[in-house]
């Protein structure tokens, strides 16, 4: 009798983890997929390569439409190398890309225009457009 109820609680508890892992942290390439919110702007990362950026700065409905191309990746530092690029708002940078032992928030290191700048990301959710 012990055995009937223990395989129907094994089962159950497959069925609600199995929503709970969705998304892919195998590598900084594919946890940078989904919805970043930052401090004054938010991106949607597609795995084809293009993002959209919202700028907190311009009117609403206003995006910045770009790719970005990821150059080198470490699994064991958590860290990247990207490129940008666009037709819009987005500058072509570079940037250094360093993830949280749990990947839901990144730091973002690059040169622009105006020079050196720091930024920080936190994972929203797996959307991959507003």
């Amino acid at each position: 009798m012990i055995y009937r109820g223990s395989g129907f609680i094994v089962l159950v508890a497959l069925l609600i983890c199995s929503g709970c892992g969705g998304r892919d942290t195998s590598t900084p390439a594919k946890a940078l997929i989904g919805h970043w919110r930052g401090e004054s702007s938010e991106g949607f990362f597609r795995p084809d390569g293009t993002v959209i950026g919202i700028d907190d700065d311009n009117e609403p409905g206003i995006y910045a439409n770009g790719t970005y191309t990821v150059k080198k990746q470490n699994l064991n530092y958590r860290t990247m190398e990207v490129d940008f690029s666009n037709a819009g708002v987005l500058q072509p940078l570079s940037m250094k890309v360093t993830f949280s032992e749990d990947f839901n928030e990144m730091k973002w290191v690059g040169d622009g225009p105006m020079g050196s700048f720091t930024t920080y990301f936190k994972y929203v959710d797996s959307k991959l457009s507003p």
